[in-house]
């Protein structure tokens, strides 16, 4: 079985102007609440072996800020597409690529496509849950949702999977 912990990034400060988008940093409040989404996923066995990751810089930051609690020997990939995509499902594309070697993916993002992909990939399995209900309204900065793919294979990852942790830093 594979599985998917999807993060979406830390809280970020207002774009600067004259600035980019990409360019947001996280702020104090985001970095605190990172390091707890680190400790809970440590806690709860949820320590990938394999990172997607957008390359905008407060994705990039949120990934800086999980690697004391998760180790520093993860490999990442990062990838613009993440950032710059308009929907769920080709973020799910990116998935179908990975090695299968790799089976715990750890990947962090932004609204709304994320948001859409952890719909997209968990709505036949976990519909009408409470995880799944709550989920369903938001995916708040900071927030992680761990999904058991039922897939043998990252190709097979459009069967989706199971919901079976949904956190927000204030939940």
């Amino acid at each position: 079985m594979l599985k998917l912990t999807i993060m979406r990034h830390g809280n970020a400060e207002w774009a600067k102007a004259g600035s980019s988008d990409k360019d947001r940093r996280l702020t104090h409040q985001g970095k605190g609440d990172i390091s707890v989404g680190g400790s809970f996923m440590r806690d709860h066995d949820l320590v990938p072996d394999y990172i997607l990751c957008s390359d905008a810089l407060r994705t990039r930051e949120t990934l800086s800020n999980l690697k004391p609690t998760l180790g520093q020997g993860i490999p990442a990939d990062f990838r613009d597409l993440i950032y710059s995509s308009h929907s769920g499902q080709s973020l799910i594309h990116l998935l179908e690529e990975i090695y299968e070697s790799h089976k715990h993916v750890l990947f962090i993002g932004h609204n709304p496509t994320l948001h859409e992909m952890a719909l997209m990939l968990t709505f036949a399995q976990s519909e009408g849950t409470a995880l799944y209900n709550e989920l369903r309204q938001d995916l708040p900065t900071s927030s992680i949702c761990h999904i058991e793919l039922q897939a043998e294979n990252w190709q097979q990852v459009q069967l989706g999977g199971i919901l079976t942790h949904f956190v927000t830093p204030r939940r």
